[in-house]
């Protein structure tokens, strides 16, 4: 996820990551990405709060005027924050843009995707394809 965020979003940058007290090794990872990047700000919780609120410890910490949750598993592709943030942009009383996913529930949910999903292999062109505007009166089509 932090590989993908940090390569392919424009503009301002700050990622939050934090540790939900994870009994795995996670926290070392965690803390050489925070080292390597000046846009990595690594929280360490001492115990788990659950998703929601540490979600929530995120969102307070941000300084952006743009904040995005993502889980550990999200990759993103080139675009995306663009995508997402020029929605927002045309509907200014919006409070929430989301996207569209193989992995979320309806009506954003994709179900029939063209990419590897194991490998990621052909998960940029699949998104590409994802992005151009449908013609007129027709659904959007990734086949």
């Amino acid at each position: 996820m932090v590989a993908s965020v940090t390569e392919h979003t424009t503009g301002l940058l700050e990622v939050i990551l934090i540790d939900d007290a994870s009994p795995d090794r996670t926290r070392p990872a965690l803390e050489r990405l925070a080292a390597k990047d000046s846009r990595v700000r690594l929280m360490v919780q001492d115990s788990q709060h659950g998703f929601a609120a540490t979600c929530n410890r995120g969102l307070a910490a941000a300084r952006g005027d743009v904040v995005v949750v993502l889980n550990a598993d999200t990759v993103v592709t080139p675009g995306w924050s663009d995508r997402l943030i020029a929605h927002l942009d045309e509907k200014p009383k919006a409070g929430v843009a989301g996207p569209l996913s193989n992995r979320v529930a309806p009506p954003q949910q994709l179900d029939n995707v063209t990419y590897d999903q194991k490998s990621l292999l052909g998960l940029s062109d699949f998104s590409e394809k994802l992005a151009r505007p449908a013609p007129a009166g027709r659904p959007r089509s990734c086949g």
